[in-house]
């Protein structure tokens, strides 16, 4: 598979308040995404996954390394350029104004240049590969914190939905705990819908996660992070043994084989030694 993007040796160093010289948050990251892959980067809480998603989203300016999207680098992109092929949802990606379901999908279309015909197209695809059709013409602000989020889902959804060709090949989607207000129902619809969309249309997914169940059963591969490191790199049954899990979140896991799922189960270490 032709890698989409390609994280080489990236460090990442950030200046906190009272500190006479930066933190290194990220220490010589490398990693790839292919076309149509869907790559899941786990870890702790602060080991990185959402500096590292912001860094390849070029949010942030790496202190050394590069991000190379489909053999360029980053920096070298014009702005429009990337918008019409890259699209990203941050963890909190909030909107106060009372706008419909419906324009706030269409926001995801400005720096698209098909007929208002085919944008209307993309934009009812969009919301139904999301699972928020029903809510078209309901205000943003009168949602539940779970509906916006699948509402955005949809917006950067449309930014990057196949052309007239029907293939996606050339994109990329950097989605930051797109499942963290879900209930479980919606952690499993919208992580199928992400899953189907890189399959079918060639683009590349990377999404950070912390349940290890659902990168377990959605990931075709595990990029595991720890103290900015790249801990463990692989698909999900190689990446989350239980001497991983024990390590990486310092939890006791057991696994299960449920049909085709691999299924993980964590307790608290009674022995952390």
């Amino acid at each position: 598979m032709t890698s989409m993007l390609e994280v080489r040796s990236l460090t990442v160093a950030r200046r906190q308040a009272g500190q006479p010289h930066p933190r290194v948050v990220l220490d010589g990251i490398d990693c790839a995404v292919a076309e149509g892959e869907v790559v899941m980067l786990i870890g702790p809480n602060g080991a990185g996954k959402s500096t590292l998603l912001s860094t390849m989203a070029g949010d942030l300016g790496p202190a050394a390394g590069e991000v190379l999207f489909q053999g360029r680098p980053l920096r070298q992109w014009a702005a429009g350029e990337l918008a019409r092929q890259r699209a990203v949802l941050p963890q909190r990606a909030g909107l106060s104004l009372p706008f419909t379901v419906e324009e706030v999908v269409h926001l995801g279309c400005l720096a698209r240049t098909e007929s208002r015909r085919r944008l209307d197209g993309i934009v009812r695809a969009a919301l139904e590969t999301a699972g928020v059709t029903h809510l078209a013409q309901r205000s943003m602000p009168a949602l539940s914190g779970g509906e916006q989020a699948r509402v955005h889902l949809a917006r950067v959804l449309a930014q990057i939905w196949p052309g007239e060709s029907g293939s996606g090949t050339g994109r990329l989607l950097l989605l930051d705990e797109p499942c963290a207000s879900l209930d479980p129902h919606h952690q499993h619809s919208v992580c199928t819908a992400i899953r189907d969309f890189a399959h079918r249309t060639g683009a590349a997914v990377i999404v950070t996660m912390h349940d290890m169940n659902l990168a377990a059963q959605y990931a075709d591969r595990i990029v595991a992070l720890w103290e900015g490191r790249v801990m463990a790199e692989g698909e999900p049954r190689a990446v989350l043994t239980r001497d991983f899990v024990r390590r990486c979140f310092a939890v006791d896991a057991a696994h299960w084989q449920a049909d085709a799922d691999f299924l993980v189960a964590t307790r608290p270490l009674h022995d952390p030694a």
